[in-house]
């Protein structure tokens, strides 16, 4: 069922009595105080002056909205990057950094499944990479004359034909 506008009626400084429309409010509109707003017998300018500090507030009020969204915005962005940081360290040496990427947590939390599951692959790879590669078992054993027998003239004399 869609709602009906309210309609209330405020007596005015005259007596009179206008309906006024309200969109959904809950509070009762209350009349102006004597003085505020354009009416008969004020002078010319003061109504120009409510009217002003009207806008000035408007403004103010914008100014000061315009703020709050980008305090929000940025309290947002820090909150990811911490979910970014705990999600890091939580994971550490199990995921591929780089590839956890996202603009909320959920996608945080999503990037880090594809993250892991390319890390696992990249293990996979080196692994099987550096398995097919041969490597020796050591330093072979050191074989040359037999040094027993010779003159210590003889063992100079070879040494230095090696160098």
């Amino acid at each position: 069922m869609e709602e009906q506008p309210r309609r209330d009626t405020e007596t005015q400084q005259h007596g009179d009595t206008e309906p006024l429309e309200h969109a959904g409010a809950n509070a009762p509109v209350s009349p102006l105080p004597a003085g505020e707003g354009q009416g008969e017998g004020q002078p010319a300018g003061e109504g120009e002056d409510s009217a002003l500090s009207t806008a000035d507030s408007a403004l103010s009020v914008t100014a000061e909205l315009e703020q709050l969204r980008t305090e929000l915005q940025e309290a947002r962005i820090r909150q990811m990057e911490s979910h970014r940081r705990a999600l890091l360290a939580e994971n550490a040496g199990r995921i591929v950094p780089e590839l956890v990427v996202g603009a909320t947590a959920q996608e945080l939390d999503q990037s880090v499944e594809g993250a892991r599951r390319a890390f696992e692959a990249a293990k996979a790879a080196a692994l099987a990479e550096l398995s097919s590669q041969p490597v020796p078992a050591g330093n072979p054993v050191r074989q040359g004359p037999n040094l027993e027998g010779m003159s210590p003239m003889e063992k100079i004399a070879y040494g230095l034909k090696r160098d």
